[in-house]
């Protein structure tokens, strides 16, 4: 019960005041049409602020609490700009170290095709030679052929002649 009593009060506080706030405005603005809207703009702005009370006692307090916390957070600020600092350089040495490293691979690259085309232009030379060295093959192939054809025929035409004179010496 204490519970659901204190989420009604809550509820009130965050729920209905407002609204009642909100009501109020609207009846006063009602009542005083000739209240130039700017300045009820402006105290709806400035209406939960409250500046340092300079004359009451304990001010000094109030001032010198408002000055250390001022302080502490200018402190503050100051680490969080400094480990920014740091970050950032070390972010910068990072990218800079790799930067280096993809200058030296694109070094490395650069050897690579150097030697890839070298490569290629040997293979070739030897695609080359080797063509050249079939075709020579080819050529002395196809003269053997050529040569064994011609001793085959005057092989033929010898032993043909042979056969013939020898054919004419027994009938005569």
């Amino acid at each position: 019960d204490s519970f659901q009593i204190q989420e009604s009060k809550r509820r009130v506080e965050q729920e209905l005041n407002p609204l009642w706030k909100e009501v109020d405005r609207a009846m006063k603005q009602q009542q005083n049409p000739l209240q130039h809207p700017d300045s009820q703009n402006r105290t709806e702005l400035f209406s939960g602020y409250r500046a340092p009370n300079l004359n009451q006692d304990g001010s000094d307090d109030d001032m010198e609490m408002l000055i250390r916390n001022s302080e502490d957070l200018l402190l503050e600020s100051q680490k969080l700009c400094y480990a920014s600092e740091e970050t950032g350089a070390e972010t910068l040495n990072l990218m800079g170290r790799q930067r280096e490293q993809l200058q030296n691979a694109g070094n490395h690259l650069a050897g690579a095709r150097a030697y890839l085309d070298d490569a290629s232009d040997v293979l070739k030379s030897m695609t080359r030679k080797a063509m050249r060295n079939k075709r020579f093959l080819q050529g002395v192939v196809a003269l053997l052929v050529v040569a064994n054809i011609l001793v085959f025929i005057a092989d033929v035409k010898k032993k043909l002649g042979r056969g013939r004179r020898s054919g004419g010496a027994d009938v005569g």
